[in-house]
């Protein structure tokens, strides 16, 4: 009988402790049937509102995996016995170091386990990748008889060598150093621009101007996506405009003036160029017409299209959109027709050179 009542007692407490509803951000009961009840009340010195979920530990991790059997090793400030990676599978945490990167993570035994689970389209490869690309440049344009080429083809990091700018980037819990800008004016610099170039994904600047550069412009550079500055003048360049350059949304200078073998049309792409600021483009060989899309280059200080080009047809009237310009060069061409009208909105203008072409001899009072 006594061990009958026991049992009985056991079973109630046993039932107490399992569904004993619990409270968040405030003393009062929980409503009836709750396990976990937040209750919501007006912020204070003393409190606040706790009616927007639980918060996870946060800590700083400095590595997702551990070659010991202590996962405390792979957070920061940690102290006393170890941690289990068995016993501590299913842990969450929320991280708030840099790198690994913020976020939530969990223990899923083996490694902390980012949340929701990252693509992997992003891979420490990427940072491999801008090395890789520098020694095909070096390769591609006899590096050995360049001016200056301090540190390349050496182990010694990205930003030491010479011309090279970097940025640190975390990618996959690793520290890597990005390409961000490529500086090599007049380094007698010989050859052709390697595919492998397009690899440098986070370039921002990019001048190799006032060298002996030959063959085209490669497609792959349409991978920039970050690119601001793209500065190739005074080379030998040949092939034209890769239409590709209209991957280019955040530009905001372009020169590829005294390329006179360059060549090729203005690619329609170069309507995405919103952003640009600056487009010399004068003795590149040009020709056929100005597509009406550079009216979409609302924000341009300055535009020379003049030199040694053959550039036709009539100005488009879009180019009125152009309320920001202040020099606009588009002498020796072969263009007719009439100056637009529009000009009239170029109230910042300071320069013009439309001369030495078929356009109307009447310059409208606008």
């Amino acid at each position: 009988m006594k061990t009958k009542i026991f049992l009985t007692l056991l079973l109630y407490l046993i039932s107490i402790m399992a569904f004993s509803p619990v409270t968040v951000g405030s003393s009062a009961p929980a409503n009836k049937g709750a396990l976990l009840d937040m209750k919501e009340r007006d912020p204070d010195a003393n409190n606040a509102n706790a009616n927007k979920g639980l918060a996870l530990p946060r800590v700083k991790l400095n590595r997702l995996t551990t070659t010991t059997s202590d996962l405390k090793e792979t957070i920061d400030g940690t102290s006393g016995d170890a941690w289990d990676v068995d016993e501590h599978a299913g842990l969450v945490v929320y991280n708030i170091s840099v790198c690994p990167e913020p976020g939530v993570y969990v223990w899923n035994g083996a490694e902390w386990q980012p949340m929701p689970r990252r693509s992997a389209s992003v891979s420490g490869r990427a940072g491999e990748a801008d090395s890789l690309a520098l020694v095909a440049l070096y390769n591609s344009t006899n590096g050995p008889g360049w001016k200056t080429g301090t540190n390349w083809l050496t182990k010694a990091p990205l930003d030491t060598w010479s011309g090279v700018t970097t940025r640190k980037v975390c990618i996959d819990s690793k520290w890597y150093h990005r390409v961000i800008g490529l500086s090599m004016i007049n380094q007698t610099i010989t050859g052709t621009l390697p595919d492998e170039l397009g690899d440098l994904e986070d370039i921002e600047h990019f001048d190799l101007s006032n060298n002996r550069l030959t063959g085209p412009i490669p497609t792959s550079l349409g991978r920039w996506k970050n690119i601001e500055v793209f500065k190739l003048k005074s080379n030998q360049l040949t092939g034209g405009i890769p239409t590709e350059v209209g991957n280019w949304t955040e530009l905001l200078d372009i020169d590829l003036s005294s390329n006179t073998l360059l060549g090729g049309t203005i690619p329609v792409t170069v309507g995405n160029w919103r952003k640009v600021q600056k487009v010399t483009l004068s003795s590149t060989g040009l020709s056929g017409s100005i597509p009406t899309v550079v009216g979409n280059w609302t924000e341009l200080l300055e535009v020379r299209l003049g030199g040694v080009n053959t550039l036709s047809g009539a100005i488009p009237v879009e180019v009125g959109n152009w309320r920001k310009v202040q020099v606009v060069e588009m002498y020796g061409n072969a263009l007719s027709g009439e100056i637009p009208t529009e000009g009239g909105n170029w109230t910042e203008l300071l320069k013009v050179r439309l001369n030495n072409n078929q356009l109307g001899k009447e310059i409208p009072v606008e």
